[in-house]
C-alpha cells in the first residue's frame, strides 16, 4: 500500500461478512502480521511483518515516523495506569484526568498515515478485576471513538478466563476487537474464546514462549527457560494454532518482543541479542508471514546432554556443560558462554527490570559441544548463558540455573 503523506489518516475499519471479520485499511484487506517493539523495523518489513504495536504514547511521534519510513502501521498502545503503580479506579477525579490526557493525545495523532488501531491499556485488569477498572476502559474506547471514528479500539488482557470475557461482554461494550496476551497455551486461545462465549474479532497482542510464570522452577525457584529452538517451535504451534485456525474472529497477532529487554533473563521474551543478532524464533516468524525462511538461516540447538539445569556445586570448583548445536544449512558456528547471576529484580506485568551482574572471567573452556566454567566463590543462585553464533549475525541461545553452595 502506498501511504499518503503526513497528516492524511488511513481509515480502517473492521468488516463483519459470510461469517468472518476481517480487517481494511485504506479499503484493502490487511491480516496483521506484526511485533510488539521498535527495533529493527527494516528487518521486520523484509520478513513480511506489516504492522507494530506499542504501549506508551510518550515514544510515539519517532514510531510513527520509523513506520512510516517502511511501510508499517501502528497500533498505539495507550497506557492506562495500573493499581500496582498506586492508581486507583474508585477515584473518579484521578479517572477522568486520565481519560483526559488520553483525549489529547487522541487529537494529536488521530490524523497519522502509519496509525492503525487504539490499544486502551495493557493489561490493566492484572491488579484488579473490579467494575470500575473496566468501565473506565470502556469510557477511554468511547470517548476515542468520539475524537477519531476513523481507527478502531481494543484492549488488551492477560489471557483469557471466564471472569474477564464476561466482565468484557457486561462492561466494555465500546471495544471494537478484543487483543489478549497469550503465551504458553496460545495454541489454544482460540478455542478456549469461542468456548467462553466470544464471537467478536480479536487479535494476540502478546505471543511467544511460555511465560516465566508458567515453567517448572529449581527447587529454590529459578525459572526454567526453553532453548531458542525451542521457543521457535512454541512460535508456530501458537500461531498455527489460533492465527490461522480462528482466522474467521482473529484478524492477526503481534508476536513480542521484537528487540531484547531484561525480564527475568536478557533472553526470556527476546527476538534479539543486546547487540542486535537476530535468534532463532525470527526465522520461523518470517516462515510463518511468507512462507519462505530467510536467506541466512539461525543456527539450532541439537540437544542438551548431561543437563546442569538444578543442580548444586562446590563455590569454586570447575564443573562442565554440554551442548550439541548445529546448523540447518550446513552453515559454521561458535560457541560463546557466560555466567551471570540470578535475577534479583524480579518484577511483574512486564515492568522494566535490572540486569543481574555477569562473570565472565568464570568460563575457563569452550571447545565444540563442551564448557568449562568456575562455580562463583559467593554461594547462591547463576545462570550459565549458551549463545550459538552463527553467520550473518544469527544465532541460537539457552541457559542453564544451577547453585553455587550446598542446600541450605
Amino acid at each position: 500500500m502506498n501511504l499518503p503523506e503526513c497528516g492524511k489518516p488511513v481509515p480502517v475499519e473492521i468488516v463483519h461478512a459470510n461469517g468472518s471479520y476481517h480487517l481494511l485499511r485504506g479499503g484493502e484487506r490487511m491480516r496483521i502480521q506484526g511485533a510488539g517493539g521498535t527495533k529493527r523495523l527494516d528487518l521486520l518489513k523484509k520478513f513480511g511483518g506489516n504492522a507494530v504495536r506499542t504501549w506508551h504514547l510518550d515514544d510515539l511521534p519517532p514510531v510513527l515516523s520509523a513506520a512510516q519510513h517502511h511501510s508499517l502501521a501502528v497500533a498505539a498502545g495507550i497506557w492506562m495506569e495500573h493499581k500496582r503503580h498506586g492508581f486507583d479506579y474508585t477515584n473518579s477525579s484521578l479517572v477522568t484526568e486520565q481519560r483526559e490526557k488520553i483525549r489529547e493525545a487522541v487529537r494529536r495523532f488521530r490524523n497519522h498515515p502509519a496509525l492503525l488501531l487504539w490499544g486502551a491499556g495493557n493489561e490493566v485488569e492484572l491488579d484488579e478485576e473490579r467494575p470500575e477498572v473496566w468501565k473506565a476502559i470502556n469510557d477511554v474506547a468511547e470517548m476515542i471513538h468520539e475524537e477519531d471514528p476513523l481507527h478502531p479500539v481494543y484492549t488488551v488482557i492477560a489471557e483469557a478466563t471466564p471472569s474477564k470475557i464476561e466482565a468484557l461482554q457486561e462492561f466494555c461494550p465500546g471495544i471494537d476487537l478484543l487483543g489478549v496476551n497469550s503465551y504458553n497455551d496460545m495454541e489454544n486461545l482460540g478455542n478456549r474464546l469461542v468456548s467462553l462465549g466470544w464471537d467478536r474479532p480479536f487479535i494476540v497482542t502478546e505471543f511467544g514462549p511460555a511465560g516465566y510464570w508458567e515453567v517448572e522452577t529449581t527447587e529454590w525457584g529459578a525459572e526454567i527457560e526453553e532453548t531458542s529452538t525451542e521457543k521457535a517451535e512454541h512460535y508456530r504451534r501458537a500461531y498455527e494454532g489460533t492465527v490461522v485456525r480462528h482466522a474467521d474472529l482473529c484478524l492477526g497477532s503481534f508476536a513480542f518482543f521484537w528487540g531484547q529487554k531484561q525480564e527475568r533473563t536478557s533472553t526470556w521474551f527476546s527476538l534479539f541479542l543486546p547487540d542486535g543478532t537476530r535468534l532463532e524464533p525470527t526465522d520461523t516468524l518470517k516462515h510463518l508471514w511468507t512462507g519462505t525462511w530467510p536467506e541466512t538461516r539461525c543456527p539450532t540447538i541439537l540437544d542438551i546432554p548431561k543437563p546442569i539445569t538444578g543442580r548444586r556445586f562446590p563455590p569454586g570448583s570447575r564443573q562442565e556443560a554440554f551442548l550439541a548445536a548445529g546448523h540447518p544449512e550446513g552453515e559454521p558456528f561458535f560457541i560463546e558462554a557466560i555466567v551471570a547471576a540470578e535475577s534479583r529484580d524480579k518484577r511483574s506485568g512486564g515492568d522494566p527490570e535490572e540486569a543481574p551482574p555477569v562473570f565472565p572471567e568464570a568460563v575457563k573452556e569452550i571447545s565444540d559441544d563442551r564448557i568449562v566454567f568456575a562455580v562463583p566463590e559467593n554461594p547462591g543462585p547463576y545462570r550459565l548463558h549458551i549463545t550459538v553464533r552463527g553467520p550473518q549475525d544469527t544465532a541460537a541461545s539457552a541457559n542453564f540455573p544451577f547453585w553455587a553452595g550446598a542446600k541450605g
